[in-house]
């Protein structure tokens, strides 16, 4: 908590400050007016999942402006190892985007992968855990010029392990004793998108700085952590764009297995197993080539990513990162906001990984 005071007391004060600069928010064009239901079958497979099913009812609120569109989503899925997640994510901007307010309440029943801890962990050292949580997140940001924010953020997490494999890697290791977990965290950032599910220009930049209460336990669990996520968009023609991602994440203490920084799956590395690699120490790049409108509601990705974990920002070494590349499909349900699903394959050092799901990686 003491490292946190001065950014906490920062971004307080700028929520407080003079109202932002609004002659661009009077300047976008009216959109909708009424409100719009969607209803999204959660259906996707992925390495780690296997077949997945369900169901998310997604409310957009009337707004004007579709880089600031208030949503409620709801929903859940079941997949094929009896995996469960449900969960309710409001996110609510007003005073014309000044604001934002996003919260998230959520269960999960996950039987997942562990390799081990850092990037000399073998693949065949995987052992199955299944984590049971419930969590709260809200966050909290004000728009203090042009797209500059700051805000604030808490969280609380009830963690267990509903079943481990009997002398395997996670006997010893910190936190798995199960119990709970609360943060405060600092955010300053910067959402230039044109829009928030398909961004076709703009930047977005995010520090995140927090502290992390643990009682699980286990001593010295507690823990701080600053993020750094940088995504940049540009178009490259009228039907072709591209993307690019870098992440970088510094833990100091000693986190739960299960809160050290990830690396692997779906979102970050595809072609690599969920959390394939774990530790206090993150850097990883990501990058895409979009058309996402190739022929009529049929888009294609390229992409490509490495990244590497360490027990400190100063061991990161990028000679000794990992690597994937692949494609993907793109189906287009909504032009208007950008919502697509998608189908990607991925490819690295240990084999290759299929996934689909709704919307973009990042």
């Amino acid at each position: 908590m003491r490292h946190l005071l001065p950014i906490l007391l920062l971004a307080a004060a700028a929520a407080h400050a003079a109202p932002a600069e609004t002659a661009a928010a009077e300047e976008r064009a009216t959109g909708d007016e009424n409100a719009r239901w969607l209803f999204i079958p959660a259906l996707g497979y992925s390495p780690d999942t296997k077949l997945l099913g369900g169901a998310y009812v997604i409310v957009l609120l009337p707004g004007s402006d579709p880089a600031h569109r208030s949503s409620v989503a709801v929903g859940g899925i079941v997949t094929q190892r009896k995996q469960v997640s449900v969960s309710a994510s409001p996110t609510l901007y007003w005073n014309g985007g000044d604001w934002r307010l996003e919260a998230r309440a959520g269960y999960r029943y996950f039987p997942s992968d562990f390799w081990g801890v850092g990037r000399d962990a073998p693949e065949s050292a995987a052992e199955v855990f299944t984590p049971e949580a419930t969590a709260i997140e809200l966050a909290l940001d004000r728009r203090v010029w042009r797209s500059l924010r700051l805000g604030l953020g808490a969280s609380w997490e009830r963690f267990r392990l509903a079943e481990r494999e009997t002398g395997g890697l996670l006997d010893g290791l910190a936190g798995a004793g199960g119990g709970d977990t609360r943060s405060l965290t600092a955010s300053l950032i910067w959402d230039g998108r044109d829009r928030l599910w398909l961004p076709t220009r703009g930047v977005f930049a995010s520090i995140r700085a927090g502290t992390y209460d643990v009682e699980r336990g286990c001593r010295r669990c507690d823990h701080d952590e600053v993020r750094a996520d940088l995504r940049a968009y540009r178009s490259l023609g009228p039907r072709v764009g591209a993307a690019g991602r870098l992440l970088a994440v510094v833990q100091d203490g000693s986190p739960p297995f299960d809160r050290l920084a990830a690396l692997g799956g779906a979102m970050l590395l595809r072609g690599y197993g969920e959390g394939r690699w774990r530790d206090r120490a993150l850097l990883a790049a990501q990058a895409e080539l979009r058309a996402p409108a190739l022929w009529r509601s049929l888009g294609l990705v390229l992409f490509a990513g490495w990244g590497d974990v360490a027990p400190a920002a100063g061991d990161l070494a990028p000679a000794r990162s990992r690597g994937s590349a692949g494609f993907g499909l793109r189906w287009l349900l909504d032009a208007d906001d950008g919502m697509q699903l998608r189908a990607d394959l991925g490819v690295g050092e240990e084999g290759a990984g299929f996934y689909i799901g709704f919307g973009e990686v990042f």
